[in-house]
């Protein structure tokens, strides 16, 4: 499990494959919320299991707390590209707690 310090809201993520001409890529988004303003958060790839799947982009969120910050709840949102293979059919999320399928343009 992760320690995430933000909650995040799986129902609010989307990957869609987005196609540059030479690479495929993948644009993960969603939201969630942070128990204080100034969070900085992103997705970045990680961890990879025991036995890679070719078809999952595995990801995990990396949250910067703030050295000063309100506490509030915060809403906080995440939208980053990744260049993946054709084979990514999913992306999964550390702490998250679902994998997202990674829909085609139409």
């Amino acid at each position: 499990m992760a320690d995430n310090l933000c909650t995040w809201d799986a129902s609010t993520f989307t990957a869609t494959a987005v196609y540059t001409g030479e690479n495929r890529m993948v644009r993960v988004a969603g939201t969630g919320e942070c128990p204080q303003s100034g969070f900085r958060v992103e997705l970045v790839r990680g961890p990879v299991g025991i036995v890679p799947e070719p078809t999952r982009l595995s990801l995990r969120f990396k949250e910067t707390p703030p050295e000063i910050g309100t506490p509030v709840i915060t809403p906080e949102t995440v939208d980053e590209l990744f260049e993946v293979s054709q084979e990514v059919t999913h992306v999964g999320i550390m702490g998250l707690g679902q994998l997202i399928e990674v829909s085609e343009p139409a």
